[in-house]
């Protein structure tokens, strides 16, 4: 084959790196960076480590990718005590048994169904490479939390160390990923809300998409 003519074994300078994940972690968090997700910060993470924790699972799929996973399938791969499908070695609730050993029993209310967003097509709308990273994701995730509470559901018991925001929200949306490339559009990653949609005394903050 016909040479690149790349040079070999280029690396970014460290400095460069470091500088470039920590303006990508603060855009996350809106400019707020928790001092525990700084780089070298050392500070413990603010979600609970101990007791009896549920978390919430929401589903979304799109007008143009639908979601071919079944509900029970997630839930099962959630919470299911020695779940190992698709080569799994256990479930998520079954590793946060194991890494607290045993001291922290974390399980995840799934949603019912799949949540269709309300922009419509997921390359056109919500995968769009011109906005701010996580910035869609946030407009689907409040718009997934404003149909739960016109349900009823009581989102102060997603609050179970009293510090006023819901413990953990995961995302999980359909398709095959993102074609903005790292950091951009709905490319997997975690960040932060700022409290900007709250209900029942809590807020929604940290979250993360899948």
């Amino acid at each position: 084959p016909a040479l690149a003519g790349v040079t070999p074994h280029i690396r970014i300078n460290p400095e460069a790196a470091r500088s470039q994940a920590l303006m990508n972690r603060s855009a996350a968090f809106g400019g707020q960076l928790p001092e525990n997700m700084r780089i070298g910060g050392g500070v413990d993470p603010v979600p609970p480590k101990v007791g009896n924790v549920v978390g919430l699972v929401l589903l979304a799929d799109f007008s143009d990718i639908n979601g071919t996973i079944s509900v029970t399938e997630v839930n099962n791969y959630c919470n299911q005590v020695g779940y190992s499908n698709n080569g799994n070695n256990g479930s998520v609730s079954d590793y946060f048994d194991d890494v607290s050993n045993g001291a922290l029993n974390y399980t995840m209310d799934v949603s019912d169904d799949y949540w269709e967003g309300t922009g419509g097509s997921f390359a056109a709308y919500y995968d769009d490479c011109t906005q701010p990273w996580l910035s869609r994701a946030i407009e689907l995730i409040e718009e997934i939390l404003d149909d739960m509470e016109a349900n009823g559901t009581d989102f102060s018991t997603y609050d179970s160390n009293g510090d006023g925001e819901i413990d953990a929200i995961n995302l999980y949306f359909a398709g095959g990923g993102t074609a903005c490339g790292w950091a951009k559009g709905m490319w997997p990653g975690s960040g932060g809300m700022g409290g900007s949609w709250s209900a029942d005394g809590v807020s929604a903050n940290r979250f993360q998409i899948t």
